[in-house]
């Protein structure tokens, strides 16, 4: 018997993924030029979507830091706030709803 859902969403627009991966080929939070994730600022699953205003890109270490449980995403972005272009800054505020 097979599960009532799939195991693996595919990404909604994956070619919107794919070309924001390449616009932002280095980390969004803190400059590093490693490898980054596309990341959803909100969730796709609370309704979050595949457009830029609601995509970051961070590298792994930055993308752990975002979604673990030691810290809040509003001590994430007060790290990060100071090596984030303006463009980056605004989306997390507007993501975390700081105004």
């Amino acid at each position: 018997m097979g599960l009532a859902f799939p195991k693996h969403k595919p990404y909604r627009d994956a070619k919107a993924r794919h070309f924001y991966r390449q616009r932002h080929a280095v980390c969004e939070a803190c400059g590093a030029r490693r490898s980054v994730e596309v990341h959803h600022l909100v969730s796709r699953a609370r309704g979050g979507s595949d457009e830029d205003e609601n995509l970051v890109a961070l590298d792994a270490k930055c993308h752990r830091e975002w979604t673990g449980v030691n810290r809040t995403r509003r001590m994430w972005f007060e790290r990060y706030a100071a090596t984030m272009s303006e463009e980056a800054r605004e989306k997390v505020r507007r993501a975390l709803r700081l105004g």
